[in-house]
C-alpha cells in the first residue's frame, strides 16, 4: 500500500510540475504593483499563492523595500519564483525601470496586476489641494503608468492581460 501511495504522491509531483512548466510555457509572467497595504495583506497572499501554484513568475513592486523582501521569501518558499523591485507607482521614471527589469528577468510580461492605491476620508470641502493630487496620481495616473508599459511589451505579442483592484470607496458614501 505504501508502494501505491508513494507511486500516486509521484504521479501526482508530475502532474504538478507539467502543469507548471505549462503554464510557463503558455507565458504566466506577472507584475503586481502596489502589494503592500496592510489592507490588502490576505489579498495578496491569495493572489501570490494561485499565481504560484499556476507556475507563474512574479514581479512585486512597491515603496517598500522589507515588506518586498517578505513576500518574495514567501513565495520562493511554495516553490515560486520572484523579483521585488522598489517602485513609487507615480513615478514614469520608476515604473519604466520595474518593466524593464521584469522583461531583462523574465523576459516578457504576460499578466499587470493594478492594486495600487490609497484612500482617505477627510470631508470633501476640507480636502487640500496638495492631498487630492496626491490620491490621483496614486489611484489614477499609477493604474496609467503601469498599463502603457505593460502594453507596450504584451502588443507585440498580441497577447496579456491587466487586472485593475479598485475599492469600497464607490459604493460607500462620502460624509
Amino acid at each position: 500500500v505504501a508502494g501505491v501511495d508513494i507511486g500516486k504522491e509521484r504521479a501526482g509531483e508530475r502532474r504538478e510540475r507539467g502543469a507548471k512548466t505549462r503554464a510557463r510555457e503558455a507565458g504566466n509572467e506577472a507584475v503586481m504593483c502596489g502589494c503592500m497595504r496592510e489592507s490588502d495583506a490576505r489579498l495578496v497572499q491569495v493572489i501570490n499563492c494561485r499565481i504560484v501554484e499556476k507556475g507563474a513568475r512574479v514581479v512585486l513592486a512597491a515603496r517598500r523595500a522589507k515588506r518586498l523582501s517578505a513576500l518574495v521569501g514567501r513565495i520562493e518558499s511554495m516553490g515560486g519564483e520572484a523579483l521585488a523591485v522598489t517602485t513609487d507607482v507615480t513615478s514614469e521614471a520608476d515604473v519604466d525601470n520595474l518593466f524593464a527589469q521584469a522583461v531583462e528577468r523574465f523576459g516578457t510580461v504576460d499578466v499587470l496586476l493594478n492594486n495600487a492605491g490609497i484612500a482617505d476620508s477627510t470631508p470633501v470641502d476640507e480636502m487640500a489641494l496638495e492631498l487630492w493630487h496626491r490620491v490621483i496620481e496614486t489611484n489614477l495616473t499609477s493604474a496609467f503608468l503601469c498599463s502603457r508599459a505593460a502594453f507596450r511589451v504584451m502588443k507585440g505579442k498580441g497577447r496579456g492581460r491587466v487586472v485593475n483592484i479598485g475599492s469600497i470607496s464607490a459604493k460607500v458614501r462620502r460624509q
